[in-house]
């Protein structure tokens, strides 16, 4: 699986029940391939669908699994030097509509973030947590 040419990935996360990669870029796109159940052990879709919304270079991503979630109980949750948190369905069928809230309280580059007993954590260049 590669990403365009010339990006540069900075992370990444997998969703090994759905076999799904997820890979955040320097341009603040997020990489989505997916491999179906019934392809052979070495395929992986060359072409892979974009989750766009972040404008800086995505610093993390994580996937967030919670009972209380509806259907697939999963979101993912990516950071961003553009100092903003996104989650989004991974499950969304048009890419428009992955994002469903963006959090917007950091004054510096998001550098990473956590989710534990219901709460979300983040840090930043702005020495906040």
């Amino acid at each position: 699986a590669k990403a365009a040419a010339e990006e540069k990935i900075c992370c990444h996360a997998l969703w090994l029940e759905k076999r799904i990669l997820f890979a955040g870029l320097g341009s603040g796109a997020i990489a989505v391939w997916k491999r179906s159940p019934h392809e052979s052990a070495g395929h992986v879709d060359s072409r892979p669908t974009w989750l766009l919304g972040h404008t800086g270079a995505i610093k993390s991503l994580i996937l967030m699994h919670h009972l209380g979630l509806e259907q697939d109980g999963c979101l993912l949750l990516s950071c961003s030097a553009d100092r903003t948190i996104r989650i989004w369905d991974p499950m969304a069928r048009e890419g428009k509509k992955a994002c469903v809230q963006t959090l917007r309280d950091h004054g510096g580059t998001v550098t990473c973030i956590s989710f534990a007993g219901g709460l979300l954590f983040s840090a930043s260049t702005d020495r906040t947590i």
